[in-house]
């Protein structure tokens, strides 16, 4: 019996997880929300950064469903620059069919920022819309 062929099909992203220092940083609640407030305009430190490649639901099932043995690629679209080669190699690098992957030329591949302060997070993010 032939192996089935998972396909999962959705956006790509790096995320770079900022976390910041206790100190540089404050929780402050208004208008309901708690906001993450940081001296505007200053230059303040932080603790460490983790750059994680190819993530999103999609390329996660993915790597997912490749470490559990099964036959896995992906559809999706990234940029012609490093980070949509690295997004690639680190795909195939877990086995993961990148066959269907489109690199989009003079488009940039989409790059998160994730700010860690204490437990929670704060996303800055910005998709690129590819072709």
């Amino acid at each position: 019996m032939q192996q089935p062929y998972i396909l999962a099909v959705g956006d790509t992203f790096t995320d770079a997880f900022i976390k910041l220092h206790e100190d540089s940083a404050k929780v402050v609640e208004a208008n309901g929300k708690e906001w993450l407030c940081v001296e505007f305009g200053a230059k303040f430190s932080y603790d460490y950064v983790d750059i994680v490649k190819a993530v999103g639901p999609s390329p996660n099932a993915a790597v997912a469903f490749s470490r559990l043995g099964l036959k896995a690629g992906l559809t999706t679209y990234v940029g012609d620059d490093e980070t949509g080669r690295e997004t690639v190699t680190y795909l195939q690098s877990q086995n993961v069919d990148t066959s269907t992957v489109s690199v989009q030329p003079g488009k940039k591949s989409s790059y998160w920022y994730v700010l860690r302060y204490g437990a929670d997070r704060t996303m800055l993010t910005a998709n690129e819309h590819f072709d």
